[in-house]
Parts: structure tokens; C-alpha cells; sequence
């Protein structure tokens, strides 16, 4: 997420709505905003079902000094409802991994590393034999050079 102190950072997808919020307090203590003009402004970097939500808070609400926390509070609601949901998101995100014609390996262990993180932050995890066995595998295949058929993996 790329932002400016001058406008907050862009919510890119409902899975990494923490990490979005997390951004957000740390631009509002960066940003030259001030504090009743800070909500009206992530209102404005909002879209889709983030945009909704929203826009049903009253414009004098946003233009409060409390703005940007009712607005974190109507999207809470939005967004961390349900707990099996975002398990589900954050599973989806592991399951769905796969490494790009072009990536470097460094990067995909390093893209792996966070899904795996954000995995582990709605309180599950894989077996230690299998995130074991993948991070072994992946610094074989790194170090070592092999191939996709001597590391067991293929696209």
C-alpha cells in the first residue's frame, strides 16, 4: 500500500483490511490533515463495499474529531464480522499461492512468509511437517538451484 502523509493509504482487498487499518493509524499521526477532515478524506480513497458502508455515516459525523474512528467502527462491522469468514480469506490466499513465470524465488518465500503470517493471525496453522517441509523445500531450491522436478514442485 503506497500513500502519501497528504492522502491516506488505498484499501486494495477486504484480505488485508487489518494491515489497511494499521496504515491508516500511522498516516493519521504522519498527515498534515487535521483531525475532523481526516475520515472525509479516507472516505473520498474508498471504493466499492468499503465506499458503501461509508457513505452511510453522516457527512458531520466524518467532519468530527471522532470521524476517523466511527468510520474504522462501520467498517469493522463490515469486514471482521466473521471470524470463519476471514479464516476462510486468509486460507484462500496460501491455497491460491502460486510463484509467476519471472519471480524470483527470494520474493515468492517472501510472499509465502506473509500469507502463512496473515494465516496464522485468525488463530490457525498448518502442521508443523507442512510449513516445515515448504520452507525447507523452497531454501533448497533456492540455494541449491534445482529445478522445479527435483524440488518436488511444479507449476
Amino acid at each position: 500500500m503506497s500513500c502519501s502523509t497528504k492522502w491516506p493509504p488505498k484499501l486494495m482487498n477486504e484480505a488485508a483490511y487489518n494491515n489497511w487499518k494499521k496504515d491508516v493509524e500511522i498516516w493519521g499521526k504522519l498527515t498534515d490533515i487535521p483531525k475532523n477532515k481526516q475520515a472525509l478524506a479516507i472516505h473520498l480513497s474508498l471504493d466499492g463495499r468499503a465506499r458503501v458502508a461509508s457513505s452511510e455515516l453522516e457527512v458531520a459525523v466524518l467532519e468530527s474529531d471522532g470521524g476517523v474512528e466511527a468510520l474504522l467502527k462501520k467498517l469493522d462491522g463490515l469486514f471482521l464480522v466473521d471470524k470463519g469468514r476471514r479464516q476462510f480469506i486468509a486460507f484462500q490466499e496460501i491455497y491460491n499461492l502460486r510463484r509467476g513465470d519471472g519471480l524470483e524465488v527470494r520474493k515468492f518465500i517472501s510472499k509465502f512468509e506473509h500469507a502463512y503470517f496473515q494465516f496464522t493471525i485468525q488463530g490457525m496453522s498448518l502442521p508443523d511437517v507442512t510449513y516445515d517441509n515448504m520452507t525447507s523445500v523452497l531454501s533448497r531450491s533456492f540455494s541449491g538451484g534445482f529445478g522445479a522436478q527435483a524440488s518436488g514442485f511444479s507449476r
